[in-house]
């Protein structure tokens, strides 16, 4: 057995291959001293999961090529790099297609507001904004010419974009609402116009069984639409 190994000062026998790589306890760390009993240790040894992963370790241990092993990561380096000519050059033609577009529109490229807040950004912004909504390259780089502008700085002020963003969305959300209820109101009053019935009741309560052709409309627009229902109960 290539990987038997011995000491003479503890009188013991050792797996050399499981002593480098650490194998079973039996055979590293509590020693093999019963001879009785060796050849049935040393065939199941021979046989265990560990022990074999351990020899195999040991046979390929100096052997690795290191030349080889640089001139694959050099060949995958080279490979990278390639990749990220490639895609900087595929933006880089995209967005001199968009020069171009504007050149032959003679549209001015450039706005007086380019933030992120402005409603005009300018042809030439809106034109590569659209071009990576379509094209997955183009808005990926975007995305890390984004990150790159934000690496190493305070977050706030982004932070205060974000909310006066959403600020924003929420109250054209309840302007467009508002709309959409008046706009429902205003056809119930013509509805009651077009034929001629009376628009307010003698008792327009809660327990009145007659509130009005005006209100009873109200009330039946808004047992069929989700949103009047919620501003009735309001």
């Amino acid at each position: 057995m290539e990987w038997l190994t011995a000491s003479s000062s503890k009188n013991a026998l050792f797996c050399f291959a499981c002593l480098l790589f650490w194998g079973e306890v039996s055979w590293t760390g509590t020693e093999v001293t019963d001879l009785k009993h060796l050849a049935e240790k040393i065939k199941r040894h021979n046989s265990s999961e560990s022990h074999l992963t351990n020899v195999l370790k040991l046979s390929l241990f100096g052997k690795s090529n290191v030349a080889l092993q640089l001139n694959e990561a050099y060949r995958k380096g080279v490979i990278k790099h390639n990749k990220e000519v490639d895609n900087n050059r595929y933006i880089l033609s995209k967005l001199i297609d968009c020069v171009k577009f504007c050149g032959a529109f003679e549209l001015p490229l450039r706005s007086h507001d380019e933030t992120e807040e402005s409603l005009n950004t300018g042809v030439f912004r809106e034109l590569v904004d659209f071009v990576s909504s379509i094209d997955s390259a183009m808005e990926a780089h975007l995305t890390n010419v984004l990150k790159l502008s934000l690496f190493g700085k305070s977050n706030i002020a982004l932070q205060l974009n974000e909310a006066y963003r959403m600020g924003v969305i929420k109250h054209n959300e309840e302007v467009d609402k508002n709309r959409y209820i008046l706009s429902k109101l205003i056809d119930c009053v013509k509805f009651c116009g077009a034929f001629e019935l009376v628009l307010r009741g003698h008792d327009e309560t809660e327990e009145s069984l007659n509130p009005g052709v005006f209100r009873g409309l109200v009330d039946f627009v808004s047992s069929i639409d989700s949103a009047m229902e919620a501003h009735n109960c309001v």
